[in-house]
């Protein structure tokens, strides 16, 4: 006889013998037997209170206490293999903070290879998560020991343990059927806005889908690709019923705005937020005034700019290097259509106004200095980092960034042997390793101690890994994702894979704990995250990022462990080969102010403006060339400013002669080699000639430039005579 049989043989039983005792039972249950029913969703069933009732009133528990805790006791322990699915996520609170407790048992209980897999798990939920998937790879007797060590071990006892969870499927949830979800427009919605990671547990602990269906979702190389599989599972199922328990689990679980967004869509009702509801971020205010000042800005921080600001549509983010450019936060796109309008000079003229009067600016200001202002959007193609701290990433970093790229380039003895000798991995743990057959197991494991270790040894084993000739190209590939320019390229070149991929709790671990984060920001991305689409927070937290070096060198670390994207490594303006700079012309108008001393106190006008009927002139600098130096020479020798002589210059030619030939010659010594190495077979390289001595054939003297035809770059220079 079949268990299920036998269960419900058992229950048959207990309700005649209370029909024989003259009793009545109004039963509000009913029991369907179907024959995919699983054993454990049998016992749950059983193991409910009003089942308990039927036991009692059937065998006479309710006169024999001692008889009834009996039986209850063994009712428990025959449901304890069972328990750990429908325990699932309580199981996860309870145990993440103390999954290090448990290595001497767990080093028993796993495999090599599942104890490797969990060891390179940094996070304690994600830590033990893997280890319950892997007890319920188990048998039930596997399953009943673990349980029991926990409760043994006083990690949870037995009234933690909750009973079988029932998903209602009730009838305002059946307003989207399985067909509705193979609809393209609520496709695409679900897979734009939908974060499988936040429901995924709940999902397999309510039985909606298996353990095999939970795991090929965690296997997934990105977000949208969780959806899409998720979404073939419902298409699969076919059953409205199991949609209608679905949408219970968004609707309970935070996912309320998905769900009301599908039921619009199927309504044929406009989905989106409101204009004002969401921050736009990317437009800048850029100045430009004398050097000292300028420096003063930028030592600002952002919370001081804005305390003196204070505008409550605009919060300045930070300042770019190199220049004077404020980053500003609009409260929505209609605060941000301020600037646009005809009053954006004076609004310049007020904001220019009280960063002067910060008192460390204000130390720097000469009556009749000039201001100029720009209003325009931000340039991600211009860098954010100096040249010089651009290589400023950690090794650790670099190896989590590019860990998958580096599998294919790493020597696992070498780089075994270098561990073994720089005392970062020991003897048991090697013997571990030669336990398991897979290789790229082995490899993930090393680059995990690697990205792991403390930076003044990872620096050591580089530099002896570089000695090596079997491990230059995985020494390089480190080497090259350690400039924070090309990691910011790089998400800029694939900007909507990244943006794709962001979620609630990548949000959260970048921005959480982070100095001078903006309010609006953390409170739009991460407070409001179940009113405002993932879309939008992710595209404006993005954007965010990307303007700040500290907090993208703090999301790189994240989305590294969080995220499975691979990235190909694009190279910055500093790495590149091609070191063009060439942009179009920026036509952006500039306002001009100039700063006056009116009562001991700086006052900000326009130079557009009149005062007393006539227009302030504006400065010009006192070297201002003109195209008769003839011209130029008695100008200011008659106005008496000064200019710079003749035998000045010449002086100014010996000294710097000598170091600009060294400078010339270094630089064409350098372009002959990058012709030669451009070609694969070399027998000879071609040049290209400047065609200026074509069209001056007739001249006297002319300069003949030769170009490479790899690089185009400057070989030679000769002057050429016509005699």
């Amino acid at each position: 006889m079949c268990i299920i049989s036998f269960l419900c043989e058992c229950v048959h039983g207990c309700l005649q013998s209370v029909r024989r005792g003259g009793s009545w039972i109004a039963a509000s249950f009913s029991i369907k037997v179907e024959g995919n029913m699983k054993t454990a969703d049998i016992l749950a069933f059983l193991y409910k209170p009003q089942i308990v009732e039927v036991w009692k009133m059937a065998e006479g528990g309710e006169k024999h206490p001692d008889v009834l805790g009996e039986r209850e006791r063994k009712m428990r322990d025959s449901n304890l293999p069972y328990s750990l699915r429908s325990n699932f996520t309580s199981l996860m609170r309870r145990l993440e903070n103390r999954v290090r407790e448990m290595e001497t048992y767990l080093n028993q209980f796993l495999t090599i290879e599942e104890i490797l897999r969990v060891g390179m798990i940094d996070d304690p939920r994600r830590k033990i998560n893997m280890v319950l998937r892997y007890v319920l790879h188990r048998n039930e007797k596997e399953h009943e020991s673990f349980m029991r060590y926990l409760i043994e071990k006083r990690y949870i006892t037995e009234k933690d343990l909750q009973e079988f969870k029932h998903v209602p499927d009730a009838p305002e949830y059946r307003q989207l059927t399985a067909e509705d979800f193979n609809r393209p427009e609520i496709r695409r919605f679900v897979e734009k806005e939908l974060e499988v990671t936040t429901i995924l547990d709940y999902l397999y602990e309510r039985y909606l889908i298996n353990l095999e269906e939970y795991e090929e979702m965690e296997r997934a190389s990105s977000r949208i690709e969780q959806v899409r599989i998720l979404l073939a599972i419902l298409q699969r199922r076919r059953d409205d019923s199991w949609t209608s328990k679905f949408c219970y689990i968004l609707n309970t679980f935070g996912h309320h705005r998905i769900l009301r967004g599908m039921q619009n869509i199927k309504n044929q009702h406009h989905i989106g937020m409101q204009e004002s509801d969401i921050p736009v971020f990317g437009s800048t205010f850029k100045l430009d005034t004398d050097h000292q000042t300028q420096i003063a800005l930028r030592e600002q921080s952002a919370a001081d700019l804005n305390n003196h600001w204070q505008n409550d549509d605009h919060r300045i983010t930070g300042t770019r290097p190199g220049c004077v450019e404020f980053m500003l936060l609009s409260g929505s796109k209609k605060a941000c259509k301020i600037l646009d309008k005809d009053d954006q000079e004076e609004k310049c003229r007020t904001f220019l106004q009280s960063l002067t009067s910060m008192t460390d600016v204000k130390k720097t200001l000469k009556p009749g200095q000039i201001f100029k202002i720009k209003v325009q959007m931000f340039d991600s193609s211009l860098p954010i980092v100096p040249a010089e701290k651009a290589k400023n990433m950690d090794f650790n970093l670099a190896i989590k960034i590019c860990k998958t790229n580096l599998i294919g380039d790493l020597k696992v003895k070498v780089i075994m042997n270098l561990l073994v000798e720089h005392e970062m991995i020991n003897q048991f743990t090697v013997a571990k390793l030669s336990e398991t057959s897979e290789e790229n197991l082995i490899k993930e494991y090393l680059i995990y101690l690697l990205g792991s270790s403390e930076e003044d040894k990872l620096k050591q084993v580089l530099a002896k890994a570089r000695e090596s000739e079997t491990l230059q190209a995985f020494v390089d590939h480190i080497e090259q994702w350690r400039c924070v320019e090309c990691y910011r390229k790089t998400l800029l070149t694939f900007f909507q894979n990244v943006e794709d991929e962001i979620d609630t709790k990548i949000m959260e671990k970048t921005l959480i704990g982070e100095n001078d984060v903006p309010d609006l920001l953390t409170n739009v991305c991460i407070h409001k995250a179940e009113n405002i689409s993932r879309g939008d927070r992710a595209k404006l937290f993005l954007q965010y990022i990307l303007t700040n070096e500290n907090i993208l060198m703090r999301f790189a670390a994240v989305f590294a462990t969080m995220s499975k994207v691979v990235l190909t490594h694009t190279s910055c303006v500093y790495c590149s080969k091609d070191k063009s700079t060439s942009r179009p012309t920026d036509d952006t108008p500039a306002y001009t102010f100039v700063v006056e001393d009116v009562n001991g106190e700086f006052v900000v006008r326009s130079t557009e403006k009149r005062k007393n009927g006539t227009k302030f002139p504006e400065r010009r600098h006192k070297y201002e060339s003109f195209h008769d130096s003839v011209h130029y020479t008695r100008f200011v020798n008659g106005a008496g400013i000064g200019c710079i002589t003749k035998e000045r210059r010449s002086k100014l030619f010996r000294k710097y002669k000598e170091h600009a030939e060294n400078e010339s010659v270094q630089s064409v010594d350098n372009t002959i080699n990058d012709e030669i190495s451009s070609y694969d077979d070399l027998d000879g390289i071609n040049i290209m000639t400047h065609d200026r001595h074509g069209w001056r054939k007739n001249a006297k003297d002319t300069t003949v430039v030769a170009l490479g035809e790899k690089t185009h770059k400057v070989m030679d220079c000769e002057h050429v005579t016509k005699s």
